[in-house]
């Protein structure tokens, strides 16, 4: 154990003194000079990565210390190692630009290094689609495709004008794929969204510009620790005066008074749902493993993707029962003056193809035998009470 840990020391020396670091899910490179760089450092990243163990799954980054734009400054190449990269969904909305909604990116489409961005033409088509930058811009490579070729991408991240329907949060703690098939399911059905992070729910202005707010699945774990205090209580303010929650798999373990997780009791800090979630249901799938469950909705015998969901004691009214043990498996309670409907399984999850953006979990071989869209939509409305 001893011998090991010299060696993991005596690496992340070397790493120093070469002048790379590895930085949470990044490797990272810090440099100075002109965009003829660029390059060279991002190959030369790539290649102390794959010697320390770390692959490179992508996308590659470049952000800017000084002004982006500047012939010389300095720079930092990030590169994620650890984590699935990007599945940009499909927008169809340009042919020269893009979102990537799960990272909350506009994109440029790929171009050499020395070509500038025609930037007034990027901020016109950002402004029509109902978006505006929310940071600085930096350099991007999706993925080691566009490493190999030598191009690059101006990258903007965003946030959108003005209300929206729905707020996603969209931090700590939200499965990437998660917040990709919702993003996809709100396009496809005209719905508005808006990306909502820590710091946002931390502040009253930004539950005056939404009328739900949505915690996907993910680790509610995370969303309790990030979210104790202010945003906790704020969010139980807004539900209490007429907001709207919906809660998926994780957001509905967070929303719950107490969360019973493989026998051992959790109290999290939220508590508008008065009463328990109860999970994984071992009868379905033991944790972390998943599979296709039957539930009983509305009368109707139907089928959705389950990731060690919960099922639920309490107050409120059950939409939808486990074929497997009978417990409720969607709920809609009150709170206050508003309204929270939790779901133990994933209906934003359209496992008939790959209309939602992902092949997770297709590419396991679940399969349901009819579109769950449908029935995602038809609580939405359930929940506004349409």
């Amino acid at each position: 154990m001893r011998k090991l840990a010299l060696l993991l020391l005596s690496a992340v020396l070397l790493a120093q003194e070469v002048g790379y670091t590895r930085m949470g899910i990044f490797a990272v490179r810090e440099g100075e000079g002109s965009p003829s760089l660029y390059l060279p450092q991002t190959r030369a990243l790539v290649k102390w990565a794959l010697e320390y163990g770390y692959e490179p799954l992508g996308p590659v980054r470049i952000e800017f210390q000084g002004k982006p734009f500047a012939v010389r400054g300095k720079f930092r190449v990030m590169i994620r190692v650890d984590i699935p990269g990007i599945f940009p969904p499909r927008t169809g909305l340009s042919t020269y630009f893009k979102f990537i909604p799960s990272q909350h990116l506009a994109l440029s489409s790929p171009f050499p290094v020395e070509k500038p961005l025609p930037w007034k033409d990027f901020l016109s088509w950002l402004e029509s689609s109902g978006w505006k930058p929310a940071g600085s811009p930096f350099l991007y490579q999706k993925d080691l495709k566009e490493l190999r070729r030598g191009v690059f991408r101006w990258a903007v991240p965003v946030k959108r004008l003005g209300r929206a329907l729905v707020g996603i949060y969209s931090d700590r703690g939200a499965f990437h794929l998660g917040l990709i098939v919702s993003q996809r399911f709100f396009q496809t059905h005209g719905i508005t969204y808006a990306p909502l992070y820590k710091d946002d729910l931390k502040r009253k202005e930004t539950y005056e510009k939404i009328t739900v707010l949505y915690f996907p699945g993910g680790w509610s774990g995370y969303y309790t620790e990030d979210l104790r205090g202010r945003p906790a209580k704020l969010i139980r303010e807004f539900v209490s005066s007429g907001g709207k929650y919906l809660g998926v798999c994780a957001g509905a373990y967070f929303a719950s008074e107490k969360i019973i997780w493989e026998g051992k009791v959790y109290r999290p800090p939220l508590g508008i749902f008065r009463g328990v979630a109860i999970g994984p249901i071992r009868a379905l799938a033991p944790w972390p493993l998943y599979t296709v469950a039957k539930i009983l909705y509305l009368g109707r015998e139907v089928e959705a993707f389950y990731y060690g969901g919960p099922y639920f004691e309490g107050e409120g009214e059950v939409l939808g029962k486990y074929a497997v043990n009978g417990k409720p498996a969607v709920v809609l309670g009150a709170y206050g003056k508003g309204r929270v409907l939790l779901s133990g399984l994933h209906f934003e999850y359209q496992l008939t193809g790959e209309e939602d953006g992902v092949k997770f979990p297709e590419d396991h071989g679940l399969r349901t035998s009819a579109p769950t869209w449908p029935i995602f939509k038809d609580l939405i409305k359930t929940l506004l009470g349409r």
